[in-house]
């Protein structure tokens, strides 16, 4: 037992040292003891909040989507994936609308996390064609074989709504709906 009250006896003596020249605390070990419970209690909160407010900041930062800023006459564009969760969010502008061809271009970017949604994000040109009863067909990527992104919907008014879809060799990849609205 008394190697034991030594062996522990050093031990404090070292812990009281180390606190003092630490923390400037000089007193009994019960005194130091508690002064390090509660330091480490400090610690522990500030962690869990630091922690909380880390993921707390991160998913807002994931889901934010810049403000959009829909050229004249353009459409404020939204798609959605197949659970219907917005998926991307932008605008297109139909530039020319001669017989049943229409051109324009479009700039979109994603919201969320939603995988591959193909190449529907960043800018580019369209081509499409317009068919009978108002519906009207849109490739975003006409320069594209394989990787393409369509829009199939009917343009009524000033509001354009159908479903896209990301096809490639195999077919269609992805698709889900979509409606934009001319601001």
């Amino acid at each position: 037992m008394k190697v034991a009250r030594t062996t522990y006896g050093r031990h404090l003596l070292r812990e009281e040292i180390f606190l003092s020249s630490v923390v400037g605390v000089r007193g009994t070990h019960a005194d130091c003891k508690a002064e390090v419970e509660v330091k480490s209690t400090l610690c522990r909160v500030f962690a869990i909040l630091l922690l909380w407010t880390t993921v707390a900041c991160t998913d807002r930062v994931a889901n934010k989507v810049d403000p959009i800023q829909v050229p004249p006459g353009g459409f404020l564009y939204r798609g959605y994936d197949e659970s219907g969760r917005e998926a991307v969010t932008g605008w297109l502008l139909f530039s020319s609308e001669t017989g049943e061809s229409v051109t324009g271009t479009w700039e979109l970017q994603q919201v969320g996390a939603p995988g591959n949604i193909g190449p529907q994000i960043g800018r580019g040109s369209f081509e499409g064609s317009r068919g009978d009863q108002g519906t009207v067909g849109v490739n975003l990527n006409p320069d594209r074989f394989d990787d393409n992104v369509f829009l199939s919907g009917r343009l009524q008014g000033d509001v354009y709504s159908g479903r896209w879809s990301h096809s490639g060799f195999e077919g269609v990849l992805r698709d889900g709906t979509f409606d934009a609205r001319r601001q």
